[in-house]
């Protein structure tokens, strides 16, 4: 299957032509081959991985959760822009050209990037997320890998990571959920690296699709869903860091607190569009936007600079170093 079609992005300049930009290449040991027609790669689950994923499912009603990422329990500090819905107006779909970042994690510490697209109330709320994560409890490494999250009923009893469980269905023959991205962006004020990641709902199916870098990676069905099945009354772009109790709260985007200064030494988000009925992408209203964090300053931040033009349009930097939590939830 393949999407009836691929959003566009509308953007004063299309082309990414700054000297610090890179667009990073993916691994996915195939030596930049394709599958055979009719397969699709598969990434091959360790010993270790299976335990540890189990051992979350088994702990997953102990979680403690603002967004109930792992199923053991932690800790979650985010920040956040959300374009207030003040029409109650549908969204199908969301874009976000990313920096990408990496460092080195606990066992007991997550870091994201991501887009949220979400409807229904927060109880039994209906969410894709997808973005670039390091998740050493779930793979073992501190290496940066984009990731999908769903959840159908409030991250209770549906929904996982990549494909943990039932749920995404891969089409690309090269790319795949929880793959690794090489290279990744310099230190401060080096080169950096942008990926995109755009989530779309099909208007002739109705499923739900994921695109990074141009590319059809998969979809997530309608019929998983109670509240995506048409739309979505919520947009956020942003990014987590989970600890468990007595960890030390990691760094967020590239360790450093956000500045609209120099977008060589801070990690951001440009480009942040949504996709109308039609599969058409524009930039979201940067005069309607509220921004959200559930933590103190000088932990992690978000500015949101708004339409800079460009390159870039609508633009935010975000992220922090994190800081040492003694078994308390986060300020705010």
């Amino acid at each position: 299957m393949v999407p009836i079609s691929i959003p566009e992005e509308k953007t004063s300049s299309n082309n990414v032509s700054s000297s610090i930009f890179r667009r990073p290449e993916i691994d996915n040991g195939l030596q930049n081959e394709r599958c055979p027609p009719g397969s699709v790669p598969i990434r091959r689950t360790t010993k270790e991985e299976l335990v540890h994923a189990r051992y979350l499912l088994q702990q997953k009603n102990n979680s403690i959760h603002t967004n109930r990422y792992t199923q053991s329990p932690m800790y979650y500090h985010f920040v956040s822009v959300e374009e207030e819905n003040k029409e109650g107006k549908p969204y199908y779909g969301s874009v976000a050209w990313m920096s990408v970042h990496g460092f080195e994690l606990n066992h007991d510490q997550i870091t994201t990037a991501q887009i949220w697209i979400q409807n229904g109330p927060a109880e039994n709320i209906n969410s894709i997320e997808v973005g670039w994560f390091i998740y050493p409890e779930l793979y073992g490494n501190s290496f940066t890998r984009t990731f999908g999250y769903w959840t159908a009923d409030g991250y209770n009893q549906t929904g996982c990571f990549n494909m943990f469980c039932p749920g995404f269905i891969q089409v690309s023959k090269r790319s795949y959920l929880g793959q690794q991205i090489l290279p990744l962006s310099e230190e401060y004020g080096g080169k950096v690296f942008v990926k995109t990641y755009k989530v779309f709902r099909d208007p002739e199916t109705g499923n739900w699709w994921f695109i990074s870098n141009h590319e059809a990676i998969g979809y997530w069905p309608k019929e998983i869903f109670t509240h995506l099945t048409d739309n979505a009354s919520i947009m956020r772009y942003g990014g987590i860091a989970g600890n468990k109790p007595q960890a030390p709260a990691p760094p967020m985007g590239n360790t450093y607190l956000p500045q609209l200064h120099d977008y060589s030494k801070t990690a951001f988000m440009m480009r942040l569009q949504y996709v109308d009925e039609k599969g058409e992408a524009f930039n979201i209203n940067p005069d309607n936007i509220q921004t959200k964090r559930n933590t103190t300053l000088d932990q992690y931040d978000i500015l949101f600079a708004g339409n800079v033009g460009g390159e870039y349009d609508i633009t935010m930097a975000y992220g922090g170093p994190g800081v040492y939590v003694s078994g308390e939830p986060p300020a705010g």
